[in-house]
């Protein structure tokens, strides 16, 4: 398809891109793409009059449905899912999460159930120690130091 151009561009002759232009009509035919670029620029039609955006309709390029199927205007929402994934009967496995350790809940372990409780806490961790101070600091640096007597000497100091 041709381009012709309207208004101040009628008499143009020149480029537009790689499109080339003499008094306002394109020399070749031109893309669906190039068309529309230009079209959205400037007043321009097909050769014989018709808008550029229309061309696939009215040149039979693309087929045109006289509906739109219901499994495309189908609109899903976040409620949907959430109550179709409740109605499911998959079973859902639990993972059990731990808590988040501060120093403040480590000694607060400590003073309740003693060297025992911070043990219970670093054993799964394969954190080894011999004092309090030291296994609690070990907890929350995630490093494991086999000997912790070294802790002992620095609080002395």
């Amino acid at each position: 398809m041709k381009i012709r151009l309207h208004g101040v561009y009628e008499n143009f002759t020149g480029e537009i891109g790689a499109v080339s232009f003499v008094d306002g009509l394109s020399t070749t035919n031109v893309s669906m793409y190039d068309a529309h670029r230009i079209a959205s620029g400037m007043p321009a039609s097909t050769e014989d009059g018709k808008d550029p955006f229309d061309y696939g309709v009215d040149y039979g390029q693309g087929d045109v449905p006289d509906s739109i199927p219901p499994e495309l205007t189908a609109i899903t929402t976040v409620a949907d899912e959430q109550a179709a994934a409740a109605a499911s009967t998959e079973t859902v496995e639990t993972v059990e999460v731990a808590p988040v350790l501060t120093r403040e809940a480590l000694e607060a372990i400590a003073d309740k159930e003693g060297i025992a409780g911070i043990r219970a806490i670093s054993d799964p961790l394969g954190i080894k120690g011999t004092s309090i101070k030291g296994l609690i600091d070990q907890i929350l640096s995630g490093k494991t130091v086999v000997n912790d007597a070294t802790d002992a000497t620095d609080s002395e100091e």
